[in-house]
């Protein structure tokens, strides 16, 4: 199968660059044939690379941003070209993979060789699991800063996110700061409401959307990285380091000694006990006895609390068999946005956000063209033509 892939990729390639000579002289053309080059960025051991061939390399520098909650390091891409320029915040959010990983090096550069400044902010606490919501603020200090930079065309800036990274970009691009500046925001596999994702991971199942009252909830085994992550945040709830430090250790390894709820303080039996439930009621219960903070966070993290102040476009995109983030999260937030403001697709090619799902070569077209007609539509609206 992975042979197939590969040969299935070499003849995009060729074709791409077909397409890509017949397309410049079409309308948004150039969009085409940037969206068409930069397909291949996506897919790790693409046999070739054709964006390189026809561009100059960026630019990168490193950025330091400065906010509200604290301060991150980003990378910054630049295209070599002269003039204005559009840009593109991509976050990662809670990720093994920070910006070094080569596949974000390659997107980074990638978007910046189409004429896309492009910056990827690295969070420290999300890298350690820690989901604060500090983090839009990160998000809002990116957009101000490109939108100050003198070559950025300041209404063409974009936000792409994934995972939980594509949710507090959401959550960014309601922000009365930028809302009305936004241009777009592409959402890869986030979650619409913090509570609800919670639940399908500690109850290993989710809500049927459209709705089922048959069926009102679907089994759903998540991913073990996506019960440690919200096993580390729920835990970060705990101002008790001695009694944080024995939680996170038996969350992380089963052999290692069991809590005594006894000896724990109220807001760490809550903890723990939302870690060894699978009841539903149960946990809604659990969720409930939080700190009045931890409400409010949970508010401030998802989208669905202020979708009426989200004036961006929306690309909205998700694997169907994701084990990390349920598809439901994005069908039921493309359900709440205007039909003209959202494009959303499901995918068989992706593992979570990588393209190496085991597909047929229908399926692999089919998502292929998918992909790329959502890429075709961001870059038109990002770029600036000329």
């Amino acid at each position: 199968m992975q042979r197939k892939l590969y040969r299935a990729l070499a003849v995009l390639v060729i074709l791409l660059i077909g397409i890509v000579l017949f397309v410049g002289f079409l309308p948004l053309g150039r969009a085409t044939a940037s969206a068409l080059l930069l397909l291949p960025e996506f897919f790790p051991g693409a046999p070739a690379r054709p964006l390189a061939w026809v561009t100059p390399a960026p630019v990168k520098s490193i950025v330091q941003l400065t906010y509200a909650g604290g301060a991150s390091t980003a990378d910054l891409y630049a295209p070599s070209t002269p003039g204005k320029h559009g840009a593109v915040i991509i976050f990662l959010g809670v990720a093994q993979a920070g910006r070094d990983d080569p596949r974000v090096v390659r997107l980074g550069e990638g978007l910046a060789r189409v004429g896309l400044e492009t910056m990827v902010p690295e969070s420290q606490d999300l890298l350690n699991s820690k989901v604060d919501p500090s983090e839009i603020d990160e998000v809002v200090a990116a957009f101000q800063y490109l939108a100050n930079r003198p070559e950025v065309d300041p209404t063409r800036i974009g936000i792409g996110g994934f995972c939980i990274g594509a949710s507090l970009g959401l959550v960014a691009a309601e922000d009365p700061r930028i809302n009305q500046q936004v241009a777009l925001v592409n959402s890869f596999t986030g979650y619409d409401d913090l509570e609800t994702y919670i639940l399908s991971i500690l109850t290993h199942s989710i809500v049927a959307y459209p709705p089922d009252p048959s069926s009102p909830r679907l089994p759903w085994e998540p991913a073990p990285n996506a019960t440690l992550v919200l096993a580390d945040h729920l835990i970060s709830l705990d101002q008790s380091p001695d009694e944080a430090k024995l939680l996170r250790a038996a969350a992380h390894d089963p052999t290692a000694p069991r809590p005594d709820p006894a000896k724990l303080t109220a807001t760490g039996r809550t903890i723990w006990s939302l870690l060894t439930t699978r009841d539903l009621a149960e946990a809604q219960r659990l969720l409930g006895e939080l700190p009045p903070a931890a409400h409010a966070a949970l508010l401030r993290l998802s989208p669905d609390t202020h979708l009426d102040q989200l004036h961006a476009k929306v690309f909205i995109m998700h694997d169907h068999e994701d084990a990390t983030v349920p598809y439901v999260e994005s069908r039921r937030l493309a359900t709440q946005l205007p039909p003209s403001q959202v494009e959303y697709d499901e995918f068989e090619l992706f593992n979570h956000v990588d393209p190496t799902a085991s597909v047929s070569p229908l399926v692999f077209v089919r998502d292929t063209a998918r992909l790329a007609g959502h890429m075709i539509q961001i870059i038109s609206l990002l770029q600036v033509s000329g």
